[in-house]
């Protein structure tokens, strides 16, 4: 999923009942960019 906060909020109390357990993984453009340091494609392909 991608959205704002309040996006995500309501699809996934769309998607799953409210007892459902979850684990939200938060990735910032910056944290993508030092996981693919030195790796052959850049960030912006």
């Amino acid at each position: 999923m991608y959205g704002t906060r309040e996006d995500l909020c309501r699809m996934l109390n769309e998607q799953y009942p409210a007892e459902t357990p979850l684990n939200l993984i938060i990735w910032t453009p910056a944290d993508i960019e030092a996981l693919a340091d030195g790796m052959e494609y850049s960030f912006s392909e």
